[in-house]
């Protein structure tokens, strides 16, 4: 067609419409990371379990309390326990420091002892505390650090509570010895559980002896008497306690059993300290079932 096309009337033909350019596929999404791969979990798998399934899940880890012991909820976690949960081991790890773990059981009344013999095949940097505490002793802390804990230190024979040491209250003490922990409540107060932080009286005896007021602490060092370390302790409800420093290593018997029973150790004892139970004794156990035939009482 030439150019006087337009001239005469002659209309060129529109030019063809290209056809769209189709959209940019999308990139597939794909899993990144943790899990890629892994089919997410069910919305009600995820909900926290409740009654009777909370319930067994619990008791499935829950320690036995069928005995004196140290359980786990009741010591800090760089102390370990052997299977038994009799004997505890320190830790060096974070510096190493004094660490304490508390019986399951403790005594608001009554004469009660107990036992702990020293590891003998320990380093020399190790150290110890024995004696008896409330719960609310401090567990990241050596037993006497504060006003709820009463001790008798390894290192120069110490009578401590409160970050208050006498030297000199006992002998000193360390691999293979065993230290016997005597708890006499000689008065008749109760605890007032209302009360944050009632009077502390408590005095430690001039080299250990004397007769004893109110609620006292003596200990004894291989069987013999080493005297009274602590007297007119405020009531409360007292637990056997260990602290170790570093990794040093200590078991404790509860009895009945003892190495060193009290009546047959010392002489001068006063009848409450050679009537003194084991602190074992304090698992009440239930009464034994009756003769097959015999209706329970």
């Amino acid at each position: 067609m030439g150019p006087d096309s337009a001239a005469l009337g002659v209309v060129a033909p529109a030019a063809a419409a290209l056809p769209a350019a189709p959209p940019p596929a999308k990139k597939q999404k794909t899993q990144r990371g943790r899990g890629r791969g892994k089919p997410k979990k069910d919305a009600w798998a995820r909900q926290p379990k409740r009654g009777a399934e909370a319930r067994a899940a619990k008791a499935k880890h829950a320690e036995v309390d069928d005995r004196v012991c140290f359980l786990t909820k009741d010591k800090a976690p760089q102390v370990s326990a052997s299977a038994d949960k009799l004997t505890l081991t320190g830790s060096t790890a974070g510096g190493g420091g004094y660490r304490m773990a508390r019986a399951n059981r403790g005594a608001k009344a009554g004469a009660w002892y107990w036992e702990v013999t020293i590891a003998e095949d320990r380093p020399a940097d190790a150290h110890y505390r024995v004696g008896w505490a409330t719960r609310k002793a401090a567990l990241q802390a050596p037993a006497g650090y504060d006003r709820w804990s009463f001790a008798y230190r390894d290192v120069a024979g110490a009578a401590v509570h409160a970050s208050r040491r006498v030297d000199g209250y006992g002998a000193p003490f360390g691999p293979g010895d065993v230290v016997g922990c005597l708890l006499v409540f000689g008065d008749e107060r109760e605890e007032d559980p209302l009360d944050l932080k009632p009077p502390d009286d408590s005095e430690m005896p001039p080299g250990g002896g004397g007769t004893p007021e109110g609620n006292y602490v003596k200990f004894f060092l291989n069987g013999a008497d080493q005297g009274v370390a602590f007297q007119k302790i405020p009531p409360g409800t007292y637990a056997p306690v260990v602290s170790i420093y570093r990794s040093g290593q200590a078991t404790a018997n509860f009895g009945p059993e003892f190495k060193f029973p009290l009546p047959d150790v010392a002489e001068g004892l006063r009848d409450v300290e050679r009537a003194a139970r084991p602190v074992s004794d304090l698992i009440v156990k239930p009464p034994p079932p009756p003769p097959e035939g015999e209706a329970p009482p």
